[in-house]
């Protein structure tokens, strides 16, 4: 896939970001301050521009647990400068192929950029051993591709498996893949942007944090 085709924004939107980057994100220092704004690669959404993911939030890595037979993993430059990623074209059920990206699941359950929806299933799953449900964009329900978490025993019966609460359910999450043409890209996004969406780690992530390796 062409990656300028990918990154190409939309002229009825550009605007929106081209205001973000001359003002700054809230939180930023003013122009007379101290402290310069600092501005990283992103992946904002198509339709609203608001950012869904920065370079450094984008695995690095090839996933090991793709599935081989409706997935292919390639490199493409995203944004220059920067080092090739790891993409995965894959195919559903109907034929359709979506070019993925797999990032943090800290864009989801910590900075809030995305809502996870649906009931999660391990139908079709295009990475082995995990469970999907949709993930559209929090600002404007755009979807944008799919959360993924490991596959475990769950409860069957419908009063254990409605007492998951959708936090906890998010908690879960391995990864977030995100659609590549459903996406546009910033070569310069606001970094403050990004550090004013963050939230508080629950209780039990810290202690995930915490746990020896």
């Amino acid at each position: 896939m062409d990656s300028s085709e990918i990154l190409t924004p939309d002229a009825s939107v550009a605007s929106n970001q081209e205001e973000v980057e001359r003002n700054g994100a809230p939180g930023s220092s003013s122009p007379g301050g101290n402290t310069e704004e600092q501005f990283v690669p992103a992946l904002l959404c198509r339709y609203c521009r608001m950012p869904i993911s920065q370079y450094g939030e984008i695995l690095p890595h090839r996933a090991a647990d793709a599935w081989a037979s409706q997935v292919y993993a390639y490199e493409l430059e995203l944004f220059d400068d920067k080092p090739p990623l790891w993409c995965y074209s894959a195919t559903n059920p109907s034929a359709q192929r979506f070019d993925v990206v797999r990032c943090d699941a800290a864009i989801a359950f910590q900075r809030r950029f995305l809502r996870l929806c649906g009931a999660w299933s391990a139908e079709h799953t295009f990475f082995v051993g995990h469970e999907w449900r949709c993930a559209v964009c929090k600002t404007c329900n755009n979807f944008l591709g799919w959360g993924f978490r490991p596959s475990l025993p769950r409860p069957s019966d419908a009063t254990a498996a409605t007492a998951e609460s959708d936090e906890d359910a998010d908690e879960d999450l391995s990864f977030v893949a995100i659609i590549l043409t459903r996406c546009t890209g910033s070569e310069k996004f606001p970094l403050s942007f990004f550090k004013s969406r963050e939230v508080a780690k629950s209780p039990r992530e810290s202690s995930v944090a915490a746990a020896p390796q």
